[in-house]
């Protein structure tokens, strides 16, 4: 039975809340468990052996013993630390943004490794250099993976193919409204009041988008885009995240304000 409640597991380091006078509580996003809490005891004291090991963006392999309320971390090794991603405030802000999204979209202990293999994946991007592009294609990557994949080659109110132009998204149906959609009335399917806000699509934004949908990264970062299209891609996915999330996340308005630091 001792056997039993030790198990070994591949994780990333969520967050981490100080409790007591030397322990942590650690969020992981685990391979065998999904995401639970788990304390780390004795990890603030500086003698403490896995300490290091333990900090947020960091990938680990833990032994963790099962407890009654919470798990306990009784051993971890790192895996891969992402030293320029956590050596300045820009990666750790980039960083931040992607642990953030985990958190919110993911259930408690449900395992999802594609999921785990996306985040840490971003983790490398962004310490090679990437940073925005590759942010937006992990949100993408990550709306897609939960179910919040949005429509970009029909319309979401006609259903009729989209064609090469300037569009809408809408938020509440999830994908591109069309020219006409935009500006007629439908009873039923939606109306113009209650498909919610419809925002600028522009024509280069969707075929972004459209590519970040049907390549990996390693296509996606020899992608060349302008300030303007960058800002109309981030605008949207952020306004797209947070209606589903009915909040804006932290570390994105911490990102934002980086710049004037």
């Amino acid at each position: 039975m001792a056997n039993n409640r030790l198990y070994t597991t591949d994780a990333a380091i969520l967050t981490q809340i100080p409790i007591g006078e030397a322990d942590r509580i650690l969020t992981l996003f685990t391979a065998a468990e999904g995401k639970i809490r788990a304390v780390a005891r004795g990890v603030r004291r500086p003698k403490s052996r896995i300490a290091g090991h333990l900090e947020p963006l960091t990938f680990c392999r833990l032994m963790i013993a099962r407890g009654r309320t919470m798990d306990i971390i009784s051993d971890a090794d790192t895996i891969a630390n992402y030293p320029r991603l956590r050596g300045s405030l820009e990666g750790i802000a980039y960083g931040s943004v992607c642990v953030e999204l985990v958190n919110a979209f993911t259930p408690d202990e449900e395992a999802d490794i594609p999921l785990l293999n996306l985040l840490t994946d971003c983790f490398s991007w962004i310490n090679d250099g990437e940073r925005s592009l590759a942010l937006y294609y992990f949100e993408y990557a990550l709306l897609c993976h939960v179910g919040f994949m949005p429509e970009l080659y029909n319309c979401v109110a006609c259903s009729k193919p989209i064609e090469p132009d300037n569009h809408g998204f809408s938020h509440r149906f999830g994908g591109t409204i069309c020219n006409t959609c935009s500006h007629i009335e439908f009873r039923p399917p939606p109306t113009a009041q209650n498909h919610g806000p419809t925002f600028p699509l522009s024509l280069n934004t969707l075929k972004i988008l459209r590519f970040f949908q049907s390549n990996k990264f390693k296509e996606v970062r020899n992608l060349k885009m302008n300030n303007p299209l960058t800002l109309e891609i981030s605008r949207l996915l952020q306004d797209y995240i947070t209606y589903l999330l009915e909040r804006r996340l932290k570390s994105t308005a911490f990102l934002q304000a980086l710049p004037k630091l």
